[in-house]
């Protein structure tokens, strides 16, 4: 800037002007991060899938080189391990991505915080909110040691099949878990005509049990899978 300054006494201004140069040096613009904050996720979702929309960021000093970073990642609700964040950011799509496990029963919300940097300055932090939404998972079934169990032929109906007792989990909180066999029972040995299903599993314990007297016999089978 050239700067022109005189001189008056009220009435008269200076003969000669005075005049300035000022210089504008140049200092390092920070940048400014642009994103969303907030964001939805599905648990056990593949590794690399987009959670978030994207992150942009602009510098006004031409020729920047600008960087994003997830610079932190925590859990704002559920029992789990905050230490294993399943996130990071991907620089090619600019978006949030999901690079570990992804479990509602363990945590149903985090928080992600994202950062710019120039390389001198550093920008705004935008902070994310994640929700995981829940997902239908199948429950696990674990038969019972000993197999094979005995009992004898001609047990009455409801008589247990002593230490047949099958066990089940769902990892959904609340889950209403029921046992039912799949397909049909399977005889190894002697057969009189055509054999019938001669057991039932209790439906809310797990427990085997004689369903069909009439068909324990030994004579007919002695032994079901």
């Amino acid at each position: 800037w050239t700067l022109v300054v005189e001189s008056f006494d009220g009435t008269l201004a200076s003969v000669a002007n005075g005049t300035i140069v000022v210089d504008v040096n140049d200092v390092n613009d920070l940048p400014y991060l642009f994103g969303p904050t907030t964001a939805t996720t599905a648990e056990n979702v593949a590794l690399g899938t987009e959670v978030t929309s994207r992150f942009w960021a602009t510098d006004e000093d031409a020729g920047a080189v600008l960087s994003i970073q997830l610079i932190r990642v925590y859990k704002v609700s559920g029992p789990g391990n905050a230490a294993l964040a399943p996130f990071s950011f991907d620089a090619g799509s600019g978006k949030v991505v999901v690079n570990g496990t992804v479990d509602f029963e363990a945590v149903t919300q985090w928080k992600a915080e994202l950062q710019a940097s120039d390389g001198v300055g550093s920008s705004n932090i935008i902070t994310t909110t994640i929700t995981v939404t829940n997902v239908n998972e199948a429950p696990t079934i674990t038969a019972p040691s000993g197999s094979p169990f005995d009992i004898n032929e001609n047990s009455a109906l409801n008589a247990l099949v002593s230490g047949a007792t099958f066990t089940a989990a769902d990892p959904d909180a609340g889950a209403t878990i029921t046992f039912r066999f799949k397909g049909t029972q399977s005889c190894t040995g002697t057969v009189s005509g055509a054999p019938t299903n001669p057991f039932v599993v209790d439906s809310s314990t797990g427990v085997v049990k004689v369903g069909t007297p009439a068909m324990l016999s030994y004579e007919n089978c002695t032994q079901w899978t």
